[in-house]
Parts: C-alpha cells; structure tokens; sequence
C-alpha cells in the first residue's frame, strides 16, 4: 500500500473502530514551505517523506488527538529547523556523523551516533526525534530510525515510512491504539 492509502485507512480504523478523529491534522505542504525544507535539507526530499508531506504537513503540536497517538508528524518547517539545529548541535560537540559506540547502542543496521548529516527527523515520540535514514550502516536507505537522546539509544524502528504505517495500522485493527505497540518485535 501507498502513504496515502495507509494514512487514510488509519483514518478510518481511528473513526470507526475508536471513536477518535485526529483534530490537529495539516493539509497538504506548500510548494514555499516544501522549497525551504529542500533548501535547509540540502538536498531533496526521500520519496515517502515527500509523500506524507503532500497529504498532511504534520500536525498541530497542540493536537488533543494524534494521528500516530504518542508520536507527533512535524510539519516541513519543523523538519528543517529541527534538522539544521541538531547538525549544529552535533558539530559544535565534534560529533556529527562520528561513530561513538563507547557512549551509543545501536539496534539494528545502524549507526552509533549522536547525529548522522543523512538523518531527516520527520517524527517525534515523546522527546525523541524519528528520523529517515538516507546513510545506513548495512541498513535499507529510508528506513525509520528512533534517536533516543537520553538513553544513548539509536534503533530501527521500520524499513521505511510505508512499513511504519502498515504495522501500526495492523495493530489498530487488533485493537491496538498505542503507537509504540506496533513495534513491540524491536531488533535486540
């Protein structure tokens, strides 16, 4: 299935089977907007990024009802700042795309690092940022990494965003409704 279509059918498993409409949903991104988050990325937007991005520009951080329930769609003008700020973080620390096994663990194919230049947040789950990989360790490029800051944690969460999508819709029509229960079979 496409973004568009598990998106939408979240949407309708979300109404139908919980009774919730997400109310802090933003329409589709401006060409302005998609053009300054191209500019502050440097480079263009991966496919299914860009995909989510022309359904909902992310959601209102004040949303009462979120879409993904604990996680939190940033809206391009979010991603690009959220995106230059930890680039700016990272090598003021000298630690930016340096791996640093002594203080990170990595689950799954990915590196061990506080910051990776290849990293677009496009999520967030509590304080943590939900990336896209563009520069794997032995990974698939676009697979859905969690930077978990304070518990020097990096781990791959999905193949990709459509792979995101499908197992958190899979676990609402089980019944489901907590994000992170969709990615309880976590790589250890």
């Amino acid at each position: 299935m496409s973004v568009f279509s598990l998106l939408k059918e979240i949407e309708t498993v979300l109404e139908t089977e919980f009774g919730e409409i997400p109310d802090g949903l933003v329409g589709p991104v401006r060409s302005e907007d998609k053009k300054k988050l191209i500019s502050s990325l440097g480079r263009g937007l991966p496919e299914q990024l860009e995909e989510l991005l022309n359904i909902h520009n992310g959601e209102s951080q004040a949303a009462g009802i979120r879409l993904l329930e604990a996680g939190w769609l940033l809206p391009a003008e979010t991603i690009g700042e959220d995106y230059q700020a930890r680039l700016a973080n990272a090598s003021r620390e000298r630690l930016l795309d340096i791996v640093d096994s002594a203080n990170f663990r990595a689950f799954g194919p990915v590196y061990c690092s506080l910051w990776r230049s290849g990293w677009i947040p496009f999520m967030e789950v509590g304080k943590d940022p939900w990336v896209i990989d563009l520069d794997p360790y032995n990974g698939a490029v676009g697979q859905v990494v969690s930077v978990q800051v304070e518990n020097c944690v990096v781990m791959v969460e999905a193949n990709s965003i459509e792979d995101m999508l499908s197992r958190y819709l899979i676990s609402l029509k089980s019944g489901v409704r907590e994000f992170l229960a969709a990615f309880d079979a976590r790589f250890e």
